[in-house]
Parts: structure tokens; C-alpha cells; sequence
């Protein structure tokens, strides 16, 4: 299939009734714009991908794609076809990281895909077999857009399956970094929903709690008042259970390993609150914590939910410091030059780096003579001239001419990756501060344990029908939610505004050195040394 006419030739030809005039792209269903491509046969496309992917489908004989599009009823989705040919995933470092062999000679690697929108995506990748010879079976986990291919090494590559996938208009990633950007995603969605369960529920029982506190609570209300009771514990127990779960699997993992957390006095008054309130409510007397233990929980997801935003936040910083440096290397071999991953790039490695591109290695100039832009890691904002002997460092740009570099460090060994290494690990790790606060609330535990103990036995010697009443509220009452929320969340905030600004901190420690007096010596750039 070839496009025969332009726009304005198709609209002519339309108008003498040779063909009938498309309203929809032939291969997505988007409405089409006055700018349409039209080929000779009189179809029609949104854009230059989609018309290459129908080609591709229909020369491959899958052309039923279509009738079980069209039966499902999807969604429009411009096709996003890529021109990349892969050739980085045949090297043997991408094989042995993420190829599984298997006993029968065949083997498995598993693509998250682009594009995947509906049933008869399924249908169209399931039959990437008939497409590239060597694949035994390609399987396709429709909810993650995870794609498990089968194949013979011996009679295909990966390129040659990754080509096919971007042909069909699906590209496809290797799951190291998108997978895990997924399961962020899963994770933010779950808390998400359980903020939201907490948020709903903490409103209306804090509704009825202003009822019982203004006097439902009287003889003549009575009916009333037993009515909101077993309202409020209706919607309280259900969110104990949701969104209250996170916090008990916390404490019960710091009850398992031995080691303090702020989770464990948090379930613990939790917990304390809504029995006791429980009991109070089916014994018709007493007072019952609902809306405080509700409200608790849902400021408590909030905390998290910020904490977590600001982390992200972080992390997209640190992504793009991550891009500067490319995913592959231009090596110069005895029948020619070879791109591979960069990290794979072997020390003492001749890398080609041309005009207008950065280095994927840190190394040393072996030929040519150029400038090179690296504010991006020492804030110089003018070039820097480099001729053979002089250093250069991955993620810097070549500004001017081709270079050769002798490998010095690739990867994570290189000074950016050894830089990014260090945030990525601080960002995991917790600062001190935050440790001190799970200490404290290790101790706290038994502090507020004590005191219950003790208020339990003397309310028990004045009158033993309240002690249970004061010491579950001051069990509840002590929780120590502001320390919990407060303290991890300032350190995200600051951690999270910091890299937007362009500063990265190696970890929480160094933060906190910022409240001490202290000398700091910077050069003219601005970098601190």
C-alpha cells in the first residue's frame, strides 16, 4: 500500500464520486483532520503512522485486527510506530540480563508495550508468531501491557521481535524501569483509594458524632442516638479494616523483626479505640471514639499520600539527570563502528562521540579536538576546549566535532551514575531524624502502655466502671500521629523542593547538617564543593 494522492488530490477525487468520502482513520477510528493522509486506494489515515501500521498488519495477513476492533468498540488510539531498528538488544549483556532460557532450547523475555487499549490488542500481539519466524508463542498480559515471548535464539534476535512489536504499532520496552514506574503507579492508586475510603467515612461519622454531642444522647432521643451509634461503627469497622490495614501490617512487622516503628503505637491506639468503642456501641453506654479514630486514619493517609508525592517529585528530578547520559555507545570495532549499551561499554573501549552528543562514558579524548558543554555536572556555563589527553564524563554534551574516547568507566561507575547512585540511595534510606522518631515511638509504646496500666488500676480503686473508658482514652489520645505524619513528611518536602531547585542531597544527614553552623565553599560556578 502506497500513498498515491495528497489531501488536496483525495478531496478532489471525492467530489467526482470515485471515492466515497472517510470521515474516520482506517486503522484507529480517530475523526480525521482537513490534513489527512489518503492513499491510492481511497483510505484514509489521522497521521503517517497509522497508515504504515495498517500496511504492515494487512502484509502480514492479519487483517481480522480490524473485525475484532470493530467488534470490541474501542477506544481511538493513534497508531506510534518508531523508527529505532534495536540493535542494542542483541547484545549478549541484554540477553544474559533479560533473556530466560529455557531446557528445549527456546527462551523467554517479556516487553512492557506501548498502545495496548483493547481485546483486539490482544488478539493482534498473540499472533506475533505469524509475523517473525523463530517466535513460538507470545502471550500478553492485557491489565499490565506486559508481553511474554517464546523464540528459538537460534532462528530470531530480540531486535527482530522489538521491530515487529513497533511495527504492529505497539513499542516495546525492556521492564526494568517502566515495570517498577508501574507498580508506583499501583501502589499511588491503592492509597489513592484508601484515603478516599477514609476521607468519606471520617466526614459522615463526624456528622453524626456532632449529633450525639449536642444532645441526641438524651432519654427522649434515645432511639436516635442508638441509630448513629451503630451508624458510626457501621462506617468505621469497614475503614479500620481498609485503609487502617497498612498501619497494622507496619506495627506487625515491627513486632516480627524487633525493631521500633511509629506504626505500632499508631495501631495500637487504633486498635484500643475502635474495640472499646465497638463494645460500648452493642452495650448501649459509654463513649465511643468513631469519629476520632476515622479522622485519625485519614490524616495519617495523608501524610503519606504528601510524602509520597514529594518523593516522586524527587525522583523526576533525578530522572532527568539520569537521561543526560545516552542508553547506548557508538564503539569503534575493526569491521566498524557498533552501538551498544552504554553501560556495557568495556573499559579501555574506543567510543565515537560526534557533534551535538553527549558522552556515554567517562573516559579520555584519544583523537580530535572539540568543546564541551558540562554545566550539567559542574555548573560551568561556558564550553570547555578538550583535545587529546583531557577528560571527559558522561552526561556532558559534545559541542563542536567528532571525538574519540577511551573508555575510563561506563554505567553506574561513572561520575553521574556514582552521583545518582548516592540520591537514589538516600531517597530509599531514612534520615535520622526520622530513625530517632521510630526509637522514640519504640519507647513511647511502653511509656503509653504504662500509663494505661497505671490509669486502669486507679480509676479501678475510685470507680471501676470508668477505668477501662480513661485508659482506652488515653491510649487513643496519646497516639503519636503528629510525630508520625510531622517528621517523615518535612524531610520529603525539604528533600522534594531541594532537587526541584537542582540540589541533590546524597541523604537525610546532610539536610540536617543544614540547621548547624557551618562553613560552605563554593567555586565561581556555584557548585558546592
Amino acid at each position: 500500500m502506497t500513498v498515491g494522492t495528497t489531501s488536496a488530490n483525495a478531496e478532489r477525487e471525492h467530489a467526482s464520486g470515485v471515492f466515497p468520502r472517510p470521515t474516520a482513520c482506517a486503522h484507529c477510528g480517530t475523526a480525521l483532520s482537513p490534513g489527512a493522509v489518503v492513499d491510492e486506494n481511497g483510505e484514509a489515515f489521522c497521521c503517517a503512522g497509522c497508515r504504515a501500521v495498517r500496511s504492515f498488519i494487512l502484509a502480514c495477513g492479519l487483517d481480522q485486527y480490524y473485525r475484532h476492533r470493530d467488534d470490541l468498540a474501542p477506544a481511538p488510539r493513534p497508531a506510534t510506530p518508531t523508527t529505532r531498528g534495536y540493535a542494542e538488544l542483541d547484545h549478549p549483556d541484554v540477553f544474559e540480563r533479560f533473556v530466560q532460557t529455557e531446557s528445549d532450547g527456546t527462551a523467554q523475555v517479556t516487553f512492557v508495550l506501548e498502545g495496548v487499549h483493547c481485546g483486539a490488542c490482544v488478539w493482534l500481539i498473540e499472533r506475533l508468531p505469524r509475523v517473525v519466524p523463530g517466535v513460538c508463542e507470545a502471550r500478553l498480559a492485557f491489565e499490565r501491557a506486559e508481553v511474554r515471548v517464546r523464540f528459538r535464539p537460534d532462528r530470531t534476535r530480540l531486535s527482530a521481535i522489538a521491530r515487529a512489536l513497533d511495527g504492529l504499532g505497539y513499542p516495546p520496552h525492556l521492564p526494568s524501569r517502566i515495570s517498577g514506574e508501574a507498580h508506583e503507579a499501583k501502589a499511588d492508586r491503592d492509597l489513592v483509594l484508601r484515603l478516599g475510603v477514609a476521607f468519606a467515612a471520617a466526614g459522615n461519622v463526624m456528622l453524626m458524632a456532632l449529633a450525639l454531642y449536642s444532645g441526641a444522647t438524651d432519654t427522649s432521643e434515645a432511639p436516635y442516638a442508638t441509630l448513629l451509634r451503630f451508624g458510626s461503627m457501621a462506617l468505621t469497622l469497614p475503614t479500620v479494616a481498609y485503609s487502617g490495614a497498612v498501619f497494622f501490617r507496619g506495627a506487625w512487622a515491627a513486632l516480627r523483626t524487633r525493631t521500633p516503628h511509629m506504626d505500632l503505637p499508631v495501631s495500637i491506639g487504633i486498635a484500643a479505640g475502635t474495640l472499646w468503642g465497638t463494645v460500648n456501641t452493642l452495650r448501649g453506654q459509654g463513649e465511643i471514639y468513631f469519629d476520632t479514630i476515622t479522622t485519625l486514619i485519614f490524616l495519617l493517609l495523608v501524610g503519606r499520600w504528601l510524602g509520597r508525592r514529594h518523593q516522586r517529585a524527587a525522583a523526576r528530578v533525578v530522572d532527568l539527570y539520569a537521561a543526560l547520559a545516552p542508553a547506548t555507545a557508538r564503539v569503534v570495532a575493526p569491521f566498524g563502528l557498533v552501538e551498544v549499551p552504554a553501560r556495557a561499554v568495556e573499559t579501555n573501549a574506543i567510543v565515537e562521540v560526534r557533534a551535538n552528543e553527549p558522552f556515554p562514558v567517562d573516559g579520555v579524548v584519544v583523537s580530535g579536538t572539540s568543546s564541551v558543554d558540562a554545566s550539567s555536572l559542574t555548573g560551568e556555563s561556558l564550553p570547555v576546549t578538550v583535545t587529546i589527553g583531557d577528560r571527559v564524563y558522561a552526561g556532558t554534551k559534545n559541542t563542536e566535532a567528532t571525538l574519540h574516547v577511551r573508555t575510563e568507566a561506563s554505567g553506574t561507575a561513572t561520575r553521574v551514575g556514582r552521583l545518582l547512585a548516592s540520591v537514589e540511595t538516600a531517597q530509599r534510606a531514612r534520615a535520622p531524624i526520622v530513625k530517632l522518631a521510630d526509637r522514640v515511638a519504640g519507647w513511647f509504646v511502653w511509656v503509653a502502655l504504662g500509663l494505661a496500666a497505671v490509669t486502669f488500676v486507679g480509676w479501678s480503686l475510685v470507680d471501676p466502671t470508668l477505668a477501662i473508658d480513661h485508659a482506652v482514652a488515653l491510649l487513643v489520645v496519646t497516639c503519636p500521629c503528629a510525630l508520625g505524619m510531622a517528621t517523615p513528611l518535612a524531610v520529603s518536602v525539604a528533600l522534594s523542593r531541594a532537587a526541584r531547585t537542582g540540589l541533590l542531597f546524597k541523604g537525610g544527614e546532610f539536610l540536617e547538617e543544614l540547621s548547624r553552623p557551618a562553613l560552605f565553599v563554593l567555586d565561581k560556578t556555584g557548585t558546592l564543593t
